[in-house]
């Protein structure tokens, strides 16, 4: 936990009914850096999300780096603002769970910035 904190930058992500679908999620959130912190801002579903959340979480080599925050949002919008009052990062960026991140190239941009 020590080289992942503070975080320099937050990755604020609504998931709401997706099982089955996360593979996006699953491959940026495995190449998540240092210094990131993710919040997966988990909009209560009708099937098996949490689920699959709970495991591409417990599978990942920097799960200490990533919250899943519950609650009943109904708008993706809403659930943005609630990752919002978790985010510890200097920057925040909302990214949606079926998107293709490159968090590597975004922390790069934010380190090297001028």
């Amino acid at each position: 936990m020590s080289d992942s904190y503070p975080p320099l930058l937050t990755i604020i992500c609504p998931v709401r009914n997706m099982a089955g679908k996360l593979q996006n999620l699953d491959s940026w959130l495995s190449r998540i850096p240092n210094h990131t912190q993710v919040v997966l801002v988990y909009d209560e579903s009708s099937d098996n999300t949490l689920l699959e959340l709970n495991q591409l979480v417990a599978k990942n080599p920097r799960k200490a780096q990533i919250k899943i925050l519950m609650g009943s949002f109904q708008a993706p919008g809403l659930a943005r603002n609630a990752g919002i009052q978790v985010a510890e990062g200097k920057w925040i960026s909302f990214w949606d769970s079926d998107d293709i991140g490159f968090p590597t190239r975004l922390m790069e941009f934010l380190v090297n910035r001028k």
